[in-house]
């Protein structure tokens, strides 16, 4: 059942008259706002007629507060897009514009919640709320033996700011229409980054950050590594997402005209993986094709084919110091992994074992949230492996792994809320794929294939941008949604 259709579990369905009136209700406050918003962006021009572009910004500060009251799930799909595309952070620190992801979240949360008390809006508590509240509860329990109360705190808030959004997906994105809608503004966000990060490769305009949008990686021999606003490996990770929902997207419509929408966007997406030179998104974009693969019964003579193909059109195309970096993986020193010629498998490899040190340490609570980086100069000593911790003082070291972090700082406890809700998102996925029908099987099926690259990936990268593994997760636990929901129908 959809949000405006269901009512509350005990809750007798809304008849027409309360809900005319309800609509009436919302209505009257969107003019009523929408009014004083022009009678002051009127008086604010005349006296001064150069004010006429924080007139405009307002204005668009106006339009999204209004549409929150209109119509919260357009608001929510823009709110996917910026997440994405990481544009508040970058228009804050490039523009100084005052915009962060946790105001739209809370004016989102604020205008759902003021439709619902004027029955404009009906809407069910989630089902997986309760394993967001658990994830909470681990994490406020493990706060007290932090080492780093404050960082720990601060962790737990950012937590609540991305499970709100989390929640707010899971209530709002309500049928495959509006599911659809998220996918693609998903896409259309990272999309936009694949695009500008592309140009940026063709025409070597690397000097030219696109306004922040578009980032190139320090450090990485001589590699020019596309970074997008946030690092090149968390980018890539992103893109893998990208090319598996726009490919299944463009299958699932009918049109030519989206399709190759589609379509430029997997290749642009594509072209970008390659150009960040991400040995972890390229594992994990081939698990990801192999899963998609066998839930499309391709044959293995096919697949190893197409493996093939892709793998020389890599070593034919690719910079030699990209190749290079490739096969450094495969190429442990005389002492093993740990002394590879690579010093960032060695580094990494170093962090993960200080993690696993961190488990057995603190096993059930770990070491608090967001604590790793605390307690990991101490555990590098006694491992003695890690080159950079003495060479960067200043850098916070990170586990790596989001599942080996979540463990060491979380403990058994936290890390088995967050396990079992990436087991939900995967299972409603597939839930999804079993009970739609036509072009929304296919859409779910891109978001089982979509989070298994993502969490692929995962295994080599932590936590470090949160917004974007909880709108990920989001979607998957929407598919188990609309798989109830359809269920229900049947019945």
């Amino acid at each position: 059942m959809g949000a405006l259709a269901g009512s509350p579990a005990g809750m007798p369905p809304a008849t027409p008259g309360v809900r005319r009136a309800g609509l009436a209700s919302s209505r009257l406050l969107i003019w009523l706002t929408g009014g004083l918003a022009a009678v002051v962006l009127g008086a604010i021009v005349s006296v001064n007629p150069l004010l006429l572009l924080f007139a405009a910004a307002a204005a668009g500060v106006g339009a999204v507060f209004i549409a929150a009251f209109a119509e919260p799930r357009w608001v929510l799909l823009a709110q996917i897009f910026l997440v994405l595309s990481y544009a508040p952070p970058v228009l804050s620190a490039n523009f100084g514009i005052p915009i962060t992801l946790q105001s739209l979240t809370f004016l989102l949360l604020f205008g759902t919640i003021v439709r619902f008390l004027l029955g404009a809006e009906r809407l069910r508590p989630p089902r997986e709320a309760w394993a967001l509240a658990a994830l909470l509860g681990a994490m406020l329990i493990s706060l007290p033996f932090a080492a780093d109360r404050a960082r720990a705190a601060l962790e737990i808030s950012d937590f609540v700011s991305v499970g709100l959004l989390a929640l707010l997906i899971l209530a709002l994105v309500d049928d495959p229409v509006w599911y659809r809608r998220a996918l693609w503004a998903f896409v259309a966000g990272v999309g936009f980054l694949a695009a500008l990060a592309t140009i940026q490769q063709v025409t070597k305009t690397f000097s030219f950050t696109y306004f922040g949008f578009a980032t190139i990686a320090e450090g990485d021999r001589d590699l020019a590594r596309s970074a997008g606003p946030t690092d090149a490996n968390f980018f890539a990770q992103l893109l893998v997402v990208t090319v598996a929902l726009s490919v299944y997207l463009g299958f699932a419509s009918r049109r030519l005209s989206v399709r190759l929408l589609a379509g430029a966007i997997a290749l642009t997406s594509a072209a970008a993986v390659l150009y960040t030179y991400s040995r972890g998104a390229l594992l994990a974009a081939a698990v990801a094709f192999v899963a998609a693969a066998l839930l499309r019964k391709v044959r293995i003579s096919v697949l190893v084919a197409i493996g093939a193909a892709l793998v020389l059109v890599a070593a034919f195309t690719l910079p030699p110091e990209a190749k290079d970096r490739f096969l450094q993986i495969v190429r442990p020193g005389s002492s093993g992994i740990a002394h590879s010629a690579d010093s960032s498998v060695a580094n990494r490899f170093a962090e993960n074992l200080a993690a696993i040190h961190m488990l057995e340490d603190y096993p059930l609570l770990g070491v608090g949230p967001g604590n790793y980086s605390a307690r990991y100069r101490a555990y590098s000593q006694e491992i003695g492996l890690d080159t950079r911790a003495e060479e960067r003082p200043g850098v916070e070291q990170a586990a790596h792994s989001l599942y080996l972090e979540t463990l060491s700082e979380l403990g058994a406890l936290g890390a088995g809320v967050l396990f079992a809700i990436i087991g939900l998102a995967l299972r409603g996925a597939l839930r999804a794929r079993s009970r739609l029908v036509g072009g929304d099987r296919l859409v779910a099926e891109g978001v089982f294939v979509a989070l298994i690259g993502y969490f692929t990936a995962a295994i080599f990268l932590h936590g470090a941008y949160p917004h974007f593994l909880w709108v990920v997760l989001a979607l998957g636990l929407v598919g188990g949604r609309l798989a109830r929901d359809s269920a229900e129908r049947t019945a």
